[in-house]
């Protein structure tokens, strides 16, 4: 702008200085050249302004245009990098409860693996575990409720009465059957049994034979004993709910009627959990088996202990009668 002015004066000084140097030659030329120069020198000035407030205002509209452009832009950068954020920011919201939902269905998962099978049809295994526990409970109570309704016990005092309890009871040949030992009967007919079995009590002779006959009555008592107890053990161990039937139906929930095929193809598919869990159970139905097994073999040595003892005995009897006969 300042190179534009003084360009234009130095034009117009110019014009002036050739216009003096023509008035000087040519008379009355001087007013029209300074009146020309003056009009010529305007015409420039207000040529320059002109360009100069058009250059001012494009430059302004330019300026305000580039700054509106910047503000665009900024703006424009902004939101971009707002959105950024925003989407930076849920990627990792959504990664962060991918990776926690993935965690819970994983826990989810080990939770199913560890406490979601309780085995091979857990409810009967139970149910008839319990059976057992309950029918050893009461095994003791139904073998001291026969007990009570038999006469000829031992260790009781024996007298006339006792024995003509007996023959009221066992008059009739009744209970005469050992099926009520072996196929289930009640109290009553199972004592009935025995004391058919074991006779008509001893009556007491005073002390007359002195301690020859208490030696004599303490070893029918001892035999008596065993007898009535095996006799009792067998009936409570064949009849329905006894432990013998509640073992062999726990038993029963693994093998079934095709022989454990099918607790065996759904053992092969079960967790771990649910493996040591029917492992265990089979494994304590097991040693309950082999328990009562033991207790039967024990009772079996108790009877044949008891026979070979009394056969003994009446051998020595019989060869003692013997020789004071001889």
């Amino acid at each position: 702008m300042k190179g534009i002015r003084i360009w234009a004066v130095s034009t117009a000084l110019m014009l002036s200085g050739a216009g003096s140097a023509i008035a000087a030659t040519c008379a009355g030329v001087e007013m029209r050249v300074n009146n020309r120069t003056t009009a010529l020198e305007r015409s420039i000035v207000e040529l320059i302004r002109g360009h100069q407030t058009t250059m001012i205002q494009t430059e302004a509209a330019q300026r305000a245009q580039i700054l509106s452009a910047l503000a665009v832009a900024t703006k424009q950068t902004a939101v971009s990098g707002n959105q950024d954020a925003a989407v930076r920011l849920r990627a990792e919201e959504a990664n962060a409860q991918a990776i926690v939902a993935a965690q819970n269905r994983q826990a989810v998962l080990d939770a199913q693996e560890r406490y979601g099978d309780v085995g091979f049809n857990a409810c009967a295994v139970v149910d008839r575990s319990r059976a057992v526990a309950d029918a050893r409970a009461s095994e003791q109570a139904r073998m001291d409720a026969i007990q009570a309704q038999i006469v000829n016990r031992p260790y009781v005092a024996q007298d006339g009465r006792a024995t003509a309890d007996w023959f009221a009871l066992t008059e009739g040949g009744e209970g005469t059957s050992s099926s009520v030992i072996f196929n289930g009967g009640t109290d009553a007919e199972i004592a009935r049994y025995i004391d058919w079995l074991m006779g008509p009590p001893q009556s007491g002779q005073g002390n007359a034979a002195g301690a020859i006959q208490e030696v004599d009555r303490l070893q029918r008592d001892a035999q008596r004993s065993v007898s009535q107890y095996l006799l009792m053990r067998s009936a409570v161990s064949n009849e329905e709910g006894s432990v013998d039937a509640a073992i062999s139906e726990l038993s029963g929930t693994w093998t079934g009627t095709d022989g454990g095929a099918e607790w065996a193809a759904r053992l092969a598919t079960s967790p771990l959990r649910a493996v040591l869990l029917d492992m265990s159970r089979a494994e304590a139905a097991n040693l309950v088996a082999e328990i009562r097994a033991l207790e039967h073999q024990l009772d079996l040595e108790l009877g044949l202990a008891s026979f070979s003892l009394a056969r003994a005995t009446r051998m020595v009897e019989a060869t003692t009668t013997a020789e004071v006969r001889q």
